[in-house]
């Protein structure tokens, strides 16, 4: 029985676990006991410790790493069914996303590369803002950095694939941070349909823009940029944002205005949270917020004042292209619209008889046919075009042009 029992501690990583839980877990009590100051330098003597915060862009590459290399499922019983709330625009709602499980609020033990680890986390709260924000702190006991070591080559070499990786990723404001939605499939331009070639015309924009922080800073002029897409709803402007983040190699961060509940939280949230030299920020109907049309409606989230510091002031990040969209551009504040605020203003209308013409040839395997409508065809939205493409035979959409 005793060789047995030997024999699995020798072997099995959560017996090991299980024994050095105990005596180590009673341990740190009894060393709590001692005056701060004793604990502390014990503490740091004998492990080591690393701090992620849900701010940081490797938050939820660490949070899942954590859980499948270093949390012992038999030991720790604790997991959190995580979901986030995106808005949806069309139907005006909170839609909720599960974005994975992942490790339970507390403390947890865990077992990486020979050696005891308790992952804690935690919630902090923004006294300012009246948020909160998630801790993940991972010790390590021992005196070798190498766990530390090998943990930072593994994070790292995640990251690396993801910066590689054929999606393209999507953050939402919660709070005064920024999360993690969704990723989403790189879409070409090619797939995007604008008079005028719109899209081809500010994706060259946006990619001299991104070349250019050296003259810019030689001239002395901020390095942002801001365009205003202006159109009908079904004209593409969506599309659009999603094609040239794909080309250009960006990720999409979608301001939701009406989560935020102050200036301190909009400032928060512009600070150097993130790398905004590779994401494209989007204000998404910009019109339908009471800030963008009406600087008198003040009091109940943040000022007009602000919202123009983020589009064109000393807050403004370097490196930050900022793209909103209206259907109505006539009703947004004048002090939103004047010359400076939005570098480029483009406008996406119905498509003309050469874009059907393209989408069709890209939709249709019977695109020739479409041919016979030219003395008929009247511009359509682009949305409407293409659900009619994928969903109606040729003869149905024929008559929706003929007289």
């Amino acid at each position: 029985m005793i060789d047995w029992l030997i024999e699995v501690i020798k072997t099995n990583q959560v017996a090991q676990g299980v024994i050095l839980a105990a005596p180590t877990t009673a341990l740190m009590y009894a060393l709590r006991e001692l005056p701060e100051k004793v604990y502390s330098s014990i503490k740091n003597m004998f492990t080591y410790t690393i701090t992620f915060k849900s701010d940081m862009d490797q938050y939820v590459v660490v949070n899942k790493l954590i859980l499948d290399k270093i949390i012992l499922p038999k030991l720790s019983r604790g997991f959190s069914y995580d979901t986030l709330y995106l808005w949806n625009n069309v139907e005006e709602r909170n839609e909720e996303i599960f974005t994975g499980v992942s490790i339970g609020y507390g403390s947890h033990w865990g077992w990486y590369e020979g050696y005891p680890v308790i992952v804690t986390r935690t919630l902090e709260e923004n006294t300012q803002t009246n948020n909160f924000k998630e801790i993940l702190t991972v010790q390590f006991f021992g005196r070798s950095a190498r766990p530390v070591e090998k943990l930072s080559e593994e994070i790292s070499i995640l990251l690396r694939k993801r910066v590689f990786s054929d999606k393209v990723t999507i953050r939402v404001n919660w709070g005064s941070s920024w999360k993690i939605g969704t990723k989403i499939s790189r879409r070409g331009m090619n797939t995007v349909f604008t008079t005028d070639d719109v899209g081809y015309d500010l994706l060259e924009k946006i990619r001299e823009f991104s070349n250019k922080q050296e003259e810019y800073q030689r001239k002395g002029i901020p390095w942002h940029m801001g365009i205003l897409l202006e159109g009908e709803p079904g004209t593409g402007k969506t599309s659009l944002i999603h094609a040239l983040a794909s080309e250009s190699g960006r990720e999409i961060a979608f301001l939701n205005l009406a989560a935020i509940e102050n200036d301190a939280e909009l400032s928060n949230l512009i600070s150097n949270q993130i790398n905004w030299s590779n994401v494209i920020l989007v204000l998404e109907d910009i019109d339908v917020s009471r800030i963008a049309v009406d600087r008198k409606n003040q009091s109940k989230t943040i000022a007009l004042s602000s919202m123009l510091n983020l589009l064109d002031g000393l807050v403004t990040p370097e490196g930050l292209i900022i793209i909103a969209t209206t259907n109505c551009p006539e009703v947004l504040d004048s002090a939103l619209t004047r010359s400076g605020r939005f570098d480029h203003r483009a406008l996406l209308s119905k498509l003309n008889w050469k874009q059907f013409k393209d989408m069709a040839r890209l939709l249709r395997e019977d695109w020739e046919q479409f041919e016979e409508l030219e003395n008929y065809y009247v511009p359509v939205s682009g949305a409407s075009l293409r659900e009619w493409m994928l969903n109606e035979t040729f003869d149905h959409i024929k008559t929706r042009f003929l007289p």
